[in-house]
């Protein structure tokens, strides 16, 4: 059986959550700067952003996990051309490069959960 998605439609939409991993996790590291900004509501916005990086953290997993699942189910149809192989390999480094994103994000989640006693 063939797949009906196009490999670079997927590597899009792959790209697309990507970008709202990033989007998202500088969502909240701005919200953990402004949080300095409120005296009342301080925690409560802390704990919102540290809500939200949590969030971006899962999305990249789910994306790298969604589009690796993809690049095997491939590999296992043998009907592509080197075209798609070459693709496929591309998205191989895009997959490393979220997991290394999602490592600083977790690590910046942990250095503002110590460093505020959020939680």
């Amino acid at each position: 059986m063939t797949s009906k998605i196009n490999i670079q439609t997927y590597i899009n939409g792959f790209i697309s959550m990507t970008r709202n991993v990033y989007l998202t996790s500088s969502v909240s590291i701005a919200l953990f700067g402004f949080s300095k900004v409120f005296k009342e509501y301080k925690k409560l916005i802390q704990i919102i952003a540290f809500i939200i990086i949590g969030y971006s953290i899962i999305l990249g997993i789910v994306a790298a996990n969604n589009l690796n699942q993809y690049i095997n189910y491939v590999y296992k149809n043998k009907k592509n051309t080197e075209l798609d192989y070459l693709l496929l390999k591309q998205a191989k480094i895009r997959i490393y490069l979220l997991y290394f994103f999602i490592s600083i994000l977790i690590a910046i989640a942990f250095i503002v959960y110590l460093s505020n006693n959020i939680l």
